[in-house]
């Protein structure tokens, strides 16, 4: 599996769960615990990669884990960078009270393991 992914940082998330939940119907959660790992020197994140298990839990108490492995990022044509602000692109209209930009890797990480 390859997996492309934009992040974007949310000033309104009241604003942005409404935009969502109109456009598409209710969300679901879950719970993400990400434990990370790395070479004992460090290569791996001094390499912009990532490797990790990740464990989801859903409300209804489902659990599923991952491992997954992330190569370095790549520029895309046409994708802002970091902080730069969105122009549309939200049913409905406006901004829907997001940012668009490439979010650093390990913003929110839980545990980081050694191996």
């Amino acid at each position: 599996m390859i997996e492309a992914e934009l992040k974007a940082l949310v000033r309104q998330p009241s604003l942005m769960l409404r935009t969502l939940e109109g456009a598409h119907g209710p969300g679901r959660a879950e719970v993400y615990r990400d434990t990370y790992y790395d070479l004992p020197d460090g290569s791996l994140l001094a390499a912009d990669r990532e490797l990790r298990i990740r464990d989801i839990e859903s409300v209804d108490g489902t659990r599923r884990t991952l491992l997954t492995y992330k190569a370095p990022r790549e520029a895309v044509p046409g994708v802002a960078g970091p902080g730069a602000a969105a122009g549309g692109g939200v049913p409905g209209g406006g901004d829907g009270g997001w940012e668009r930009g490439r979010a650093g890797r390990g913003a929110g990480r839980g545990a980081r393991g050694a191996g």
